[in-house]
């Protein structure tokens, strides 16, 4: 949901009507400098969910003045099916940008038999409907559009990269000492964070097993965990087996802007993906958010779209707990240099990796695809 109204806000900072559109759950969002619009959702099973939220929309999209009158594009960024849209705007002659920001649904089907095989199958060929009625599509890097276009050669042509970005009026430069404070954290401490969902693959167990290191090392040393997800517990679970309790912290999910307050916080960010995501190029948003907020950043070395990075991290190897130790205690060790390198990292999202840069970017495509 950031992604989306992440991008709504660059679209609107360039002068752009935007209307967000969404199922109705979880929280909403005020403040924006956009409309949103939620739909009603039967909410369970999954199957029914999503066959009511396309039905939402149709209906939705064929009440607004703007689709009748041909003054409107539609931007989908992508889950599963969300045909609806994409057959009204080829009835009726509309732009339609199709977004896919990942290929989880690709790169898990070598590891699946059976039914789960047989689903995911479905869902190619769902996918392939899905990018052959879109005008356009937007990946985020060079090695998705690589992979995705092996798969499915005729979208060759309609398909761009533009990076994703950050809003970096919430993930901005603070004073470290003052975030401290805000969060009431200890200033005696060296903070060390991880901000992002508890999924597999995202290198957590690594992470919590290299912290053992860390504060041999750098006693003063604490980890903060700021997120949630299906391996919270089990990463309790190590913290207790570890035996390093009092250095690690769990503090949940945050709304944005604390979010950015915690990654104020710390003095070094960490990124420690795992060997799977070595497959295709990713443009994570963490590693953008940790740059904005001019902290440096522990990386695992997998290939990412971002210009510069060296400048901004240090890039050790996946799965890898003594490489991580190791380059979180130097970084500890050396503050000058992790300063610089936060800077750096300021510096090349300013310029690259915003969502009013990525905004452009997908307008730029558009606009060249209309006067084509």
């Amino acid at each position: 949901i950031l992604h989306v109204l992440g991008l709504a806000k660059g679209f609107s900072h360039q002068g752009i009507k935007v209307v967000v559109v969404g199922p109705r759950h979880g929280r909403t969002h005020a403040d924006l400098p956009f409309h949103v619009r939620y739909l009603p959702v039967v909410p369970r099973p999954r199957a029914l969910k999503i066959l009511s939220y396309e039905l939402a929309l149709t209906i939705y999209l064929w009440g607004q003045q703007e689709i009748w009158m041909r003054k409107a594009a539609i931007y989908i960024r992508r889950g599963t099916l969300l045909l609806a849209p994409l057959l009204i705007a080829r009835v009726l002659r509309l732009e339609s940008i199709v977004e896919e920001n990942g290929l989880d649904w690709e790169l898990e089907l070598g590891k699946l038999t059976g039914i789960k095989k047989w689903w995911h199958l479905s869902l190619r060929r769902i996918n392939e409907g899905v990018f052959q009625l879109a005008k356009l599509i937007i990946v985020p890097t060079e090695g998705m559009k690589q992979y995705l276009t092996k798969i499915f050669p005729g979208i060759t042509q309609k398909t761009f990269v533009v990076a994703n970005g950050v809003d970096q009026e919430i993930y901005r430069p603070r004073n470290l000492a003052e975030a401290q404070k805000q969060l009431k954290l200890s200033p005696e401490a060296k903070y060390v964070s991880y901000v992002g969902h508890f999924y597999p693959g995202r290198g957590l167990e690594i992470l919590v097993e290299s912290f053992l290191e860390v504060v041999k090392q750098v006693p003063n040393a604490r980890l903060l965990l700021v997120g949630d997800g299906p391996l919270r517990k089990t990463l309790e679970k190590k913290v207790r087996q570890l035996g390093i309790e009092q250095y690690v912290f769990f503090k949940g999910f945050q709304p944005p802007t604390k979010a950015a307050l915690y990654i104020a916080a710390s003095e070094i960010c960490v990124a420690p993906f795992e060997r799977r995501y070595q497959r295709v190029e990713v443009s994570p948003l963490k590693l953008y958010s940790y740059m904005a907020c001019a902290r440096p950043v522990v990386i695992s070395d997998i290939p990412i779209e971002c210009k510069g990075l060296s400048e901004a991290a240090r890039v050790v190897p996946p799965e890898d707990p003594d490489a991580l130790a190791e380059a979180v205690i130097d970084l500890l060790n050396h503050p000058e240099e992790a300063r610089r390198m936060g800077k750096r990292g300021r510096e090349i999202v300013e310029e690259l990796y915003t969502w009013d840069v990525a905004a452009k970017k997908v307008l730029a495509v558009l606009n060249q695809d209309v006067c084509g």
